[in-house]
């Protein structure tokens, strides 16, 4: 299990993961660092050694960190949607300008 976080004040996300074997570990790889403040932060895992993780970037893009080797290296602040998206206690919600 892995536990995703958005750190006030310098809009990196970081992560706490489980292991039966020795409890709560932090990994020490920044997740994104260019993450709005208050962002919303949603993940996904479709394989076991795969973990997605989406929220807005501080650029109002909707953005992208992924794992492919179960956490150990991480591609991360990939544009995933262009625009300007904003973070609500939701989740995103689209930004229109008038």
């Amino acid at each position: 299990m892995e536990v995703f976080y958005y750190s006030e004040g310098d809009n990196v996300i970081h992560s706490r993961f489980w292991m039966s074997s020795g409890g709560w570990g932090n990994s020490g790889v920044d997740k994104a660092i260019q993450a709005a403040p208050g962002t919303h932060i949603e993940g996904i895992s479709r394989e076991s050694s795969h973990m997605e993780i989406f929220y807005v970037g501080t650029n109002g893009n909707r953005m992208h960190s992924y794992t492919t080797n179960s956490g150990s290296n991480w591609v991360i602040d990939q544009d995933f949607v262009d625009g300007a998206w904003e973070a609500d206690k939701q989740g995103f919600r689209r930004s229109y300008q008038k």
